[in-house]
């Protein structure tokens, strides 16, 4: 299975919108300004306008981009739904290559002398993948959600001047959208902020200082320990309870993953 992208915006209706836009008389002022757009190397926003596809029933909104001399129409799709589709995508055969690892890494009562890097790092690079774009779904939906001039107060009433992921989680959303996920979910909370932990190791990643040969075995530990499947679900889950029906699964029945291709 995979899930639905959609628009960042995007306006439904019963009416058949092409049909009453072609009925409809533009003014010389509306014909005068697409004729300069058409005409012209400006994208929309240059010209300070936003860029709407109109179908039957639907308007789109979306951006144009300059390619070879002409200007292209691109959806503006929501990038919340591509980060957590690209998990999905690194999801999908995550478990394979981890039981691929634990299968084929020697038994330390039976060393034969011969070792294959690929089999961790086939493992590590899939699960790399999913933990980030995980976050990065998680954050970039707080960002959608919480405003730039938002003011994060802390519980005696002090502005906190710079709030960290957890006062957006805790603060912010909750007191933006009128009710929190963490009181109602708690163990799905306890696993995004274990996803939270394991993503800026990951990234502000650092050797073991000391004694030791093996400078980063205690988070490639815990990367192989990682509940997953758990944690992608607890991610849509936060989403759906703030925004009902953001992720969906597409019915088509295709999957749609990530795989390495050898030839």
């Amino acid at each position: 299975m995979h899930i639905v992208l959609k628009a960042t915006k995007r306006i439904t209706t019963t009416s058949n919108i092409s049909k009453v836009k072609n009925e409809v008389e533009l003014p010389e002022k509306s014909k005068k300004f697409i004729n300069e757009y058409m005409t012209t190397d400006k994208l929309s926003d240059e010209l300070d306008k936003d860029l709407a596809l109109v179908f039957e029933n639907d308007i789109i909104f979306g951006f144009d981009y300059l390619h070879n001399g002409k200007k292209l129409v691109i959806p503006e799709i929501n990038p919340i739904l591509i980060f957590y589709s690209n998990a999905l995508m690194s999801l999908k055969l995550l478990y394979r290559y981890k039981e691929n690892l634990l299968s084929k890494s020697q038994d330390a009562k039976n060393l034969k002398g011969k070792v294959d890097f690929k089999v961790f790092g086939d493992f590590f690079q899939f699960a790399v993948n999913t933990i980030i774009n995980l976050q990065v779904t998680f954050e970039t939906f707080l960002n959608y959600v919480i405003q730039e001039d938002y003011v994060y107060l802390s519980t005696n009433g002090k502005v906190i001047k710079r709030p960290t992921i957890y006062d957006k989680i805790d603060i912010a959303v909750v007191d933006i959208k009128g009710k929190s996920f963490q009181k109602n979910f708690e163990v799905s909370y306890t696993i995004i902020k274990e996803l939270i932990q394991l993503r800026n190791d990951i990234i502000h990643l650092k050797p073991i200082v000391g004694q030791t040969n093996t400078r980063y075995k205690k988070l490639f530990r815990r990367v192989i320990d990682f509940e997953y499947q758990l944690s992608a679900e607890a991610i849509a889950e936060y989403l759906n309870y703030y925004e009902p029906e953001l992720v969906e699964n597409c019915p088509c029945g295709k999957d749609f993953y990530f795989d390495i291709i050898k030839k």
